[in-house]
């Protein structure tokens, strides 16, 4: 009698946990005080409202964040906390990241006043008066560069700011023997904006391996891709199995922070690059693999006995 092997049953995808972890912001980053440097005067292109620049004394540029304060310059300011998103939508899509009119100075009179127009709408705020917002002289056609700029910051806040999330897919994955290994079915992994591309390893199998829909193995796959694993049949000992799938993302939030003067009556103010905040995903699922075993026998064809040194060719 010879017993033979032979895996029968399909390898399921099945999902055990998915985790999703978030380092701390990195304090290294968020500076807990700033130093101001001068301030520049900005001519009144709208309705005449008109004020200064503000900037650190590395001349990168600043935005304040309450008109009615005496102007801050030339003070330290301290860090007080994070503002919205709608906030860090300013900073990050206004100038100097982006121009809107090719005039440096036109560019940071439209971010600061749509700042100001953003905050009143959203704290209640009295910075911009209803003339500046409606029929106040605008020569320069600015009003409406400014208000839409402020329309994108309020569907900003009411989003949020985006979380880096991660979540491989859940259905049942089946896997099939094709030239001595076993390959699943295609795996993708679900993302969000703030993340382009995602590692993946494997853990648990001898020599498994992650290969994209051309069958090259690969570490990483981009957010639209998807991926498969491939176990070589040798390496599946057991009855059972368990396979760890991981994938990995790194995204980056852009977010605004809120820095006060030591003396209070002077303007708080917001960086116009916001900082950088790195954060990463971890979503995990489990292979499990089952076989079960096939014994065959050969008889004799009038007793049913088994014969006994009998071999299969």
């Amino acid at each position: 009698m010879e017993k033979l092997t032979k895996i029968t049953k399909s390898i399921l995808l099945v999902l055990i946990s998915t985790a999703i972890l978030f380092t701390s912001i990195n304090t290294n980053a968020v500076a807990s005080s700033i130093q101001l440097g001068g301030a520049t005067e900005v001519p009144g292109y709208v309705s005449g409202v008109h004020f200064t620049t503000k900037t650190k004394t590395d001349g990168s540029l600043l935005y304040c964040l309450n008109m009615n304060k005496r102007t801050a310059k030339n003070v330290t300011a301290k860090l007080v906390g994070q503002r919205d998103a709608g906030v860090a939508y300013i900073v990050t899509n206004g100038y100097p990241n982006k121009s809107f009119t090719g005039d440096k100075t036109k560019d940071y009179y439209i971010t600061q006043t749509a700042l100001w127009w953003y905050l009143d709408n959203t704290t209640g705020s009295s910075n911009l008066s209803q003339k500046f917002k409606t029929t106040g002289e605008d020569k320069h056609n600015l009003r409406p560069t400014i208000k839409a700029l402020v329309a994108k910051a309020e569907a900003a806040k009411k989003k949020g700011y985006p979380e880096t999330k991660l979540a491989i897919s859940t259905n049942n994955v089946s896997m099939t023997l094709q030239d001595g290994y076993y390959i699943s079915q295609e795996i993708y992994a679900k993302t969000y904006s703030n993340i382009s591309e995602y590692s993946v390893s494997v853990s648990g199998a001898t020599n498994a391996q992650i290969i994209s829909s051309t069958g090259k193995e690969v570490s990483k796959v981009k957010v639209a891709d998807k991926f498969r694993v491939k176990v070589p049949a040798s390496s599946v000992k057991a009855t059972e199995m368990s396979i760890k799938v991981t994938a990995t993302a790194t995204g980056v939030v852009y977010k605004a922070y809120e820095y006060q003067p030591t003396d209070s009556s002077m303007q708080p103010v917001t960086a116009a690059i916001p900082e950088k905040e790195t954060v990463k995903a971890t979503a995990n699922l489990t292979l499990e693999i089952e076989s079960s075993k096939v014994s065959i026998i050969k008889v004799d064809k009038k007793t049913g006995n088994a014969l006994a040194g009998a071999t299969l060719v």
